[in-house]
């Protein structure tokens, strides 16, 4: 059965809702970035350190490295803001279209995330989104974040179906490349600001519009 694996953060959930409350802690709502940067450098830092970690944890450090860049004390109420934020973030919406697509296919969909399980439920069920999943899974089940290739071979595994029948879609040029190095095909969404390093192997696919990135899978899964 074709599986469509995908990322969470940024892929399904648009990070621009946190934009409020980084202004309301630093003035300044393009600190998000910059701390969406920090918390992924951090991850694939405890990666190669063999460190466990939660996600949740990360970001927390992450904010308080953004909050010293700028002169900004961080403390449990700005945490607390942040996690808060990120639990109630709303669906870019093209994406439930696209696992409309997907199911009315006949496509298995999971999701998998460097995001704690519990945090990734709550997630995706605030957004709306959690009844087209079969699956929700997590790295922590690994130990080990995306791009490493443990968190992609458990999904695999929970998927049970060959390597080549997967799809791994993320708005991530890292996520991706982490999913081809272990032999997933790949479908990179292409969200505003975003772009894909020429140093990766390029995706399977790709497009700009969710709906039309699916329909592309569908065809190539069914050529």
């Amino acid at each position: 059965m074709p599986t469509a694996i995908f990322d969470v953060n940024e892929t399904m959930l648009d990070l621009r809702g946190l934009d409020p409350t980084f202004n309301e802690i630093f003035g300044d709502q393009t600190a998000r970035r910059e701390w969406f940067a920090r918390l992924l450098h951090l991850s694939v830092t405890t990666n190669a350190l063999r460190l466990r970690c939660d996600f949740g944890s990360l970001g927390a450090e992450a904010l308080v490295a953004t909050g010293a860049s700028r002169g900004v004390a961080i403390g449990a109420e700005e945490r607390q803001a942040l996690g808060a934020a990120m639990r109630s973030l709303s669906a870019h919406p093209d994406v439930e279209p696209a696992l409309e697509v997907l199911h009315g296919s006949g496509w298995r969909v999971m999701a998998l995330t460097n995001s704690a399980g519990d945090a990734a439920i709550a997630k995706l069920t605030s957004a709306g989104l959690i009844k087209h999943f079969d699956r929700t899974l997590s790295v922590e089940a690994v130990g080990q974040f995306k791009p490493a290739p443990e968190p992609y071979l458990y999904a695999a595994k929970v998927a049970g179906v060959p390597l080549e029948e997967i799809w791994m879609v993320a708005s991530h040029d890292w996520d991706l490349a982490g999913a081809t190095a272990v032999g997933l095909k790949t479908a990179y969404i292409d969200r505003a600001g975003m772009s894909f390093a020429e140093v990766y192997p390029a995706a399977t696919i790709s497009a700009q519009e969710m709906t039309a990135l699916a329909e592309r899978m569908v065809e190539q899964a069914a050529a």
